[in-house]
Order: structure tokens, then sequence, then C-alpha cells
């Protein structure tokens, strides 16, 4: 990878990351109403991650990259570079700090766009047919 791809994606990380503390502030501040009706507490999530789904025709798979916010037991914050319309099924592979990959499996029940280009998707997890 050239110099120039590295200083982008240094670039792209950050603002990614100065985008998730400006969510969870303006959270702190304002006080979402969802926070009372959370049955599982959300714990802070900052990982690289990759989410396949398939096409609205059901034709393809499709795939964008993203970072996690937060988590909980029951599922998942993630800021995306697309808008995932809820219902949609997803396969998340996260990236943790160790190094190591984690497969997950949910359901989008919430998106909204967030400002140029990046989309937070809330989703709950279910469990796949092997499980």
């Amino acid at each position: 990878m050239g110099v120039e791809m590295q200083q982008e994606n240094v670039l792209q990380r950050d603002n990614v990351r100065m985008l998730l503390e400006s969510l969870d502030e303006q959270a702190r501040l304002h006080g979402w109403k969802n926070q009372d009706l959370r049955t599982r507490t959300r714990r802070r999530l900052r990982c690289a991650c990759r989410v396949q789904y398939t096409s609205p025709d059901g034709d393809r798979t499709l795939t964008t990259a993203g970072r996690t916010r937060d988590i909980s037991q029951s599922g998942l914050g993630v800021m995306l570079t697309t808008l995932l319309e809820p219902g949609i099924i997803v396969q998340l592979t996260i990236l943790l700090p160790d190094g190591k990959e984690h497969q997950l499996r949910g359901e989008v029940t919430f998106s909204r766009h967030i400002r140029s280009g990046w989309h937070l998707s809330c989703v709950q997890f279910t469990r796949s047919a092997n499980d």
C-alpha cells in the first residue's frame, strides 16, 4: 500500500472516530428517549467491521465497511457508508483490537443518515440455523 493510501486511511479513521465521539456527546447532552426503553446495558466498542447482506432483488450479496459504535447482549450500533433499510438480515465480521475476527448475524432495526456519506444502523442479533 502506498504512502498516500495509508495517509488517506488514517484520515478516514480519524474522521470516523471524531464522528463517533460527536454522537456519544449528543447522546450524553440530550439524552435519547430510547435509553429508558433499553433492557440491556450498552458498552462502547470501536472496531472495524464488514457487513454483508443480500441485495433488495435477492440476486447478489453486497458488502459495506464501517466501524462499530456500541454493543449489548442483544445488539450492536454500527456506522456504515451504506444506508441499510430496517428488516435487512446482515452478517457482521468484526475485527477486534486483539486481531481476532468475530462473526455475528442480525437484523437491522433502525438506520439514519448522520452526515456526508455516513449512516448509523442498529442491528439486533439473531440466531442462525446452525446455532
